[in-house]
């Protein structure tokens, strides 16, 4: 909304998380902060007299599971927002990110074990999926550029994975059978999305053009769901040996 003068746009805006505070700005300065509180901000219009309404907003993201050995759906949340990102095929491991104001603006990349009474957080981002071996976790951290992650979920140190020319990615992604390979969505710098193979060992190769957006899962039958520039479902069949793609109907 104007300010009563016309010269300021006032706004709501989060640095980090999503509790918004209100905010002003005009030509050639830098925005100020107005207004913080325990909870979201909506501006919603400003009087000429200069009173403004605002809305308070309350939100919450749950994750809820049902993990191996529960007789029911389970609130696993951490704090204010937290997401479901993949949970391991015996249903012992769910991987979870946490964006409200207590994770930081990096987001935390959380665990919980069927058996754990809190989650453990493993580092920033958001974790993408877990490897075959239950060792590592996928990770997207969000940065300008994107910095790609393996988190232990043991003993270990992070590593950072070698992007090569990738500028951008998708937040999705798929572990190959072989464990030793991440299947992404990315794309170079002014140029279409497409699939890429990250090696846990170093590298990036490319692997197909036209296909921007991952399903959830490289399944046991190695059946890869993918949605094209068009919009249209598609299948692709990945060769673990050869990496070679090939659409079914």
């Amino acid at each position: 909304a104007w300010s009563a003068d016309g010269k300021e746009i006032w706004f709501t805006a989060a640095t980090a998380g999503i509790h918004r505070s209100l905010w002003s700005v005009r030509p050639g300065r830098a925005a100020r902060e107005r207004l913080s509180a325990p909870t979201g901000l909506v501006v919603m219009d400003v009087a000429k007299n200069g009173d403004a309404l605002i809305a308070r907003e309350t939100i919450r993201n749950i994750a809820d599971a049902r993990m191996a050995g529960d007789s029911a759906v389970r609130d696993l949340s951490w704090f204010d927002f937290s997401i479901v990102d993949d949970l391991s095929p015996d249903g012992r491991v769910l991987l979870f990110d946490e964006e409200s104001e207590s994770a930081g603006h990096l987001y935390a990349a959380c665990m919980r074990r069927a058996e754990d009474t809190a989650p453990v957080r493993l580092g920033d981002g958001i974790p993408v999926a877990l490897s075959p071996d239950g060792a590592w976790v996928f990770a997207l951290v969000p940065l300008t550029p994107q910095k790609a992650m393996l988190l232990p979920t043991g003993p270990g140190q992070p590593r950072t994975l070698d992007l090569g020319s990738i500028a951008s990615m998708v937040i999705s992604g798929s572990w190959m059978p072989d464990g030793k390979h991440v299947l992404v969505a990315g794309n170079e710098s002014g140029k279409q999305n497409r699939l890429w193979l990250l090696d846990v060992a170093g590298g990036a190769k490319a692997w197909r053009a036209g296909i921007y957006h991952l399903g959830n899962g490289l399944y046991a039958d190695r059946l890869l769901l993918a949605v094209d520039a068009a919009g249209d479902w598609r299948a692709a069949l990945a060769l673990a040996r050869s990496w070679t793609p090939s659409e079914l109907p």
